[in-house]
């Protein structure tokens, strides 16, 4: 099976998401230069529409004015780095602050990836 070759921080964000996204809540996965956040969108099972990739040109447009209802970011990805999402319980994105619910915490070396969501989602 294709999610067998994932990071297991990755499957572990997309499984996150499938269960706990909240209905009709827009995503928001972050871009780390590889396949991850395709891997993360692909297997949470979400509708596409749902989701705004941050590895897809004109991804700011794509979520406009509205947050999203929650957001997975990697450590090494580009909104991850910029908001310190390592470091940090809290992010605030498009005025939204979203809190950190989950993390996958990877060895030196592979990709960490947290789940934040508004305070009223999971």
């Amino acid at each position: 099976s294709p999610i067998a070759d994932l990071p297991p921080s990755v499957e572990r964000a997309a499984a996150w998401l499938r269960a706990n996204a909240p209905p009709g809540g827009r995503v928001l996965v972050d871009g780390n230069g590889g396949f991850d956040a395709a891997a993360v969108a692909f297997y949470s099972g979400l509708d596409a529409s749902r989701v705004v990739r941050v590895d897809v040109p004109g991804w700011r447009d794509a979520l406009g004015s509205s947050a999203p209802a929650c957001a997975v970011l990697f450590d090494d990805g580009e909104l991850g780095r910029a908001l310190g999402s390592a470091a940090s319980e809290r992010v605030v994105i498009a005025g939204v602050a979203l809190m950190r619910r989950d993390a996958w915490v990877a060895p030196a070396g592979g990709v960490t990836a947290r789940a934040y969501c508004r305070p009223t989602a999971p």
